[in-house]
């Protein structure tokens, strides 16, 4: 998270709640690839309690594909999905 986002005339979007699942305060949050979007607090919120167990463990289970091959033999074509 980069800083709270302004409007077009410098006021901030959303209404600020004790609560992070009702804070609909608007930030921007800058990616690993630079790229910069503007979400709220609660879709913040939100997506980071989805990522952890009841016990507060991390629960992702892939982090990206890096590299992949197709194996013909062992492949099933599209027409017989």
């Amino acid at each position: 998270i980069k800083k709270r986002a302004l409007g077009p005339e410098g006021t901030t979007s959303g209404e600020y709640h004790d609560n992070p699942l009702l804070n609909s305060l608007v930030y921007e949050v800058e990616f690993l690839d630079g790229e910069v979007r503007e979400y709220a607090a609660n879709v913040i919120a939100n997506n980071m309690l989805m990522q952890v167990d009841s016990k507060g463990f991390n629960t992702t289970l892939m982090k990206g594909i890096i590299d992949y091959k197709k194996d013909e033999a062992k492949a099933v074509p599209k027409s017989e999905r």
